[in-house]
């Protein structure tokens, strides 16, 4: 059957050979032909709705799609990208996610005024020029929080400073103790707290955001 297949697909039919030879040649041509001239529907649909079905894919979908044709290629640009880089979900292995009926976001904003920040890349930030976009964690006594602003920033908020008296960690909550770190990820600013805190949140940062992100 595949050496019909591929005789069909490699030989043209020949006009000196039987009947029954050339019909049997001219079905293959008949199937090479059809194959070869399949449309494709994506192509064949405008231009606008070709660009509201990329709209709607998740980012893994996007880079495959992009790369299908040079059409898909212009219309996937890296505006459409950045946006879908930022339809994700994050899962922490120790933080938890926020009940809606917290309303949480408006908390933070509030708190944010009145807490000392610093840029994981040392540069200028004006928190009045930032929105929460959303909350990812919050850990059960309250005294971290991750998430991140429109634009891409994340964020974690910590609230308390971390003791450890064996055999347990104390929390202190004040004023005095919130700390608000921007960053471009939760790793870099694990990494900034690592090396910038003098309690015990230091060492076990990296494990508090440990997460995993999923596209949608």
């Amino acid at each position: 059957m595949i050496r019909k297949l591929l005789t069909c697909f490699y030989r043209e039919p020949r006009e000196n050979q039987n009947n029954s030879g050339n019909q049997q040649n001219v079905s293959c041509f008949n199937v090479r032909r059809v194959r070869s001239h399949k449309p494709d529907l994506l192509t064949t649909l405008p231009p606008e709705l070709r660009l509201n079905i990329a709209e709607r894919l998740p980012l893994p979908s996007l880079l495959s799609l992009r790369t299908v044709n040079s059409d898909m290629y212009h219309i996937i640009d890296s505006k459409m990208l950045s946006k879908a880089k930022e339809r994700c979900v994050y899962e922490f292995q120790i933080l938890q996610k926020p009940l809606p009926s917290e309303n949480i976001e408006s908390w933070l904003e509030s708190e944010f005024q009145t807490t000392f920040h610093s840029h994981c890349e040392g540069k200028e930030i004006n928190l009045g020029d930032l929105k929460i976009q959303n909350v990812d964690g919050v850990d059960e006594r309250g005294a971290i929080t991750a998430g991140r602003f429109d634009g891409g920033l994340f964020f974690v908020y910590v609230s308390a400073k971390f003791e450890i008296e064996f055999p347990h960690l104390s929390i202190t909550f004040s004023r005095d103790n919130q700390n608000l770190y921007v960053g471009s990820s939760y790793n870099q600013i694990a990494g900034y707290i690592e090396q910038n805190r003098n309690d015990a949140l230091a060492n076990y940062v990296h494990w508090t955001l440990q997460n995993s992100k999923s596209y949608f």
